[in-house]
């Protein structure tokens, strides 16, 4: 006859613990509550036993006001082991918000190209029109339209522009823009303007956003990939679209564009072509855009 019996081992003195698995979520924004979620803890003893717990234990030093990394202490039989989170400002900055709504076309200067680069302030703007140096384009050009009675900034490429001699918008010196790199976690810094392409040479690109540009080959126009009639068959010739580009500190690229009912009419995830916006610019055939609604700023990643 065989018996079977049960043979508890004591687990004896606890040596140390450590952990064995960190919280699900380790980011947060300023104000928000602590949750331990996912977090374990690995009790080792004398004896070389061990085991996992995931409660029991206690969780201390969260601070959740000052931003930065915050160093909890986990407390469990008399010993200790610690894990790190960050603390994010939970405050949204406004970098950019412009309707265009101020502006007056009399007041746009650059109306064509000349012999030399054109550089004029328009509010957080830059605009400029390079220069062909021996052949000028008369196409090329800013301008403010009022359409029944909403203003939008207008701009034209003509047939020789690239993306050095042809129409550019960069930031004013007011405005500063982090790196990608440096966009602060569990956010996005997003670009976002309502564009209306008049034709099928219509094109915008976000340098070191959407696509980068290093020259374009002599005689060879050049079209973002994303933003460019051209190039995607999902935007519409003649009517308004809303592009909205969300970008994070590890260079993902977010891109929605839809209709003005808020249909999405292209939606897709890439990385970025470079490491921080540089500006906007405008090249192709002989075709116009026109921009309204351009803003830029943070926004949260949703939990």
């Amino acid at each position: 006859m065989t018996d079977t019996f049960e043979v508890t081992v004591a687990e004896g003195e606890l040596s140390s613990i450590e952990i064995a698995s960190n919280p699900s979520k380790t980011t947060y924004f300023t104000g928000e509550q602590l949750d331990t979620s996912g977090l374990s803890v690995k009790l080792n003893y004398a004896n070389g036993s061990s085991k996992t717990i995931t409660d029991g234990f206690d969780v201390s030093g969260f601070d959740n006001q000052t931003v930065g990394t915050n160093t909890l202490t986990v407390s469990y039989g008399g010993k200790t082991t610690t894990f790190t989170v960050t603390i994010v400002s939970s405050e949204l900055r406004s970098y950019v918000n412009d309707d265009f709504e101020s502006y007056d076309d009399s007041q746009i200067t650059i109306k064509s190209q000349t012999l030399t680069e054109q550089n004029q302030d328009l509010g957080p703007f830059k605009l400029t029109l390079g220069t062909n140096k021996q052949k000028l384009d008369s196409y090329p050009h800013f301008a403010i339209l009022t359409d029944n009675g909403n203003k939008s900034l207008e701009i034209a490429t003509g047939g020789s522009a690239n993306p050095e001699r042809g129409p550019k918008i960069t930031l004013g010196d007011s405005v500063t823009l982090p790196e990608f790199a440096n966009i602060p976690a569990n956010k996005y810094l997003v670009f976002d303007f309502d564009a209306l392409y008049q034709n099928d040479t219509s094109n915008v690109q976000l340098c070191g956003v959407t696509d980068s540009y290093l020259s374009t080959a002599f005689n060879k126009l050049t079209y973002d990939q994303y933003l460019s009639v051209n190039k995607n068959a999902n935007i519409p010739v003649g009517e308004w679209v809303n592009i909205h580009l969300a970008v994070n500190n590890k260079k993902d690229l977010f891109l929605t564009i839809s209709d003005k009912s808020g249909n999405v009419l292209n939606s897709r995830k890439v990385t970025t072509s470079g490491d921080k916006f540089e500006k906007f610019v405008f090249y192709g055939g002989v075709g116009k855009i026109q921009l309204d609604n351009l803003k830029i700023y943070e926004d949260k990643i949703s939990s």
